[in-house]
C-alpha cells in the first residue's frame, strides 16, 4: 500500500502537554504568523486501533530515571 502523508509545519514543538506545556504553546501561537504545536506521548496499549500506527511501528518511550 502507498501512502502519501502531509506533514504539517509549525514554528514551534513544545515537548509535553502537560499545563505548561499547553500554556507555552499557547503563548507562543498568539501572533498569527507563528504557529506550535504541543506533543505529549503518554501510555498507549498495543492493541488500541486508534492510535495512528503502522504495524511494525510502536512508541519506543522506555526510560530509565
Amino acid at each position: 500500500m502507498n501512502r502519501r502523508w502531509e506533514v504539517p509545519a509549525y514554528d514551534y514543538v513544545v515537548v509535553g502537554a502537560g499545563t505548561a506545556g499547553c500554556v507555552l504553546a499557547s503563548r507562543l501561537s498568539e501572533n498569527d504568523l507563528r504557529s506550535a504545536a504541543a506533543v505529549q506521548v503518554g501510555h498507549m496499549p498495543a492493541d488500541d486501533v486508534s492510535s495512528g500506527l503502522e504495524e511494525g511501528f510502536g512508541w519506543c518511550d522506555n526510560t530509565i530515571v
